[in-house]
C-alpha cells in the first residue's frame, strides 16, 4: 500500500471518525441501551450511538473503497474461515467506552484502523466529548489534534518488552 494511498484514506477516515464522533454525543442525553452485545461471552450494552456510528462509518468506508471489507464490534462480520484469508481490512470500535457513555463520562472514543497484511498501517482514535483527536499512518508519524486546531506531533518511546510488562485498565473492566 502506497504512502499517497494511506494519505488519502487518512484525512478521509479522520473526518469520518469526526462526524461518527458528532452524532454519537447526539445521544448522551439519552443514552438508551438498544441491545446486549452478541459477541460470544461479551455481554456489554449496545447503545442506539452504538448502532448509529456504526452505521456511519460502514456507509462512508464503504463509499470511500468498497473493496476493503469492514470487521465491527457492532456489525456481523465474516465468518473467520473468510476473515482469515483478507489481506486488508478496516477494524472499528463505533464507540468503545460504552459504559462510561451510558454513565455520563467523557471517556469513550471512535476507533478506525486499517490493517494491511496483518499490520496495522492507519489508525484514528478521536474523543468526541473532548473534540480529540488522535491519527497515525505507516511512515507519517503519530499526531494529536485538539477541535480545529493545529496537529501536533506526538513521539513516544518504545518500550523494550522484555524487561517488564506494560498494563492498561478500565474503569469498567477492573
Amino acid at each position: 500500500m502506497s504512502g499517497t494511498d494511506l494519505g488519502r484514506y487518512l484525512d478521509e477516515v479522520t473526518a469520518i471518525a469526526v462526524e461518527a464522533g458528532k452524532l454519537t454525543l447526539k445521544y448522551r442525553r439519552d443514552p438508551r441501551v438498544a441491545e446486549k452485545g452478541d459477541h460470544g461471552d461479551d455481554t456489554s450494552p449496545v447503545t442506539d450511538a452504538d448502532l448509529a456510528a456504526d452505521q456511519y462509518i460502514t456507509e462512508h468506508l464503504t463509499a470511500l473503497d468498497s473493496q476493503i471489507p469492514i470487521i465491527s464490534e457492532e456489525s456481523k462480520s465474516a465468518d473467520y474461515a473468510t476473515r482469515k484469508n483478507w489481506r486488508r481490512f478496516w477494524l472499528v470500535d463505533p464507540l468503545d467506552g460504552t459504559r462510561e457513555f451510558v454513565r455520563g463520562s467523557d471517556e469513550f472514543t471512535v476507533n478506525i484502523a486499517l490493517i494491511d497484511n496483518v499490520e496495522p498501517v492507519l489508525g484514528v482514535i478521536y474523543v468526541p466529548a473532548r473534540e480529540l483527536l488522535y491519527y497515525a499512518e505507516k511512515g507519517g508519524g503519530s499526531w494529536r489534534r485538539r477541535g480545529d486546531g493545529k496537529p501536533v506531533r506526538i513521539f513516544s518511546s518504545v518500550p523494550d518488552l522484555s524487561k517488564g510488562l506494560t498494563v492498561v485498565e478500565s474503569k469498567s473492566h477492573p
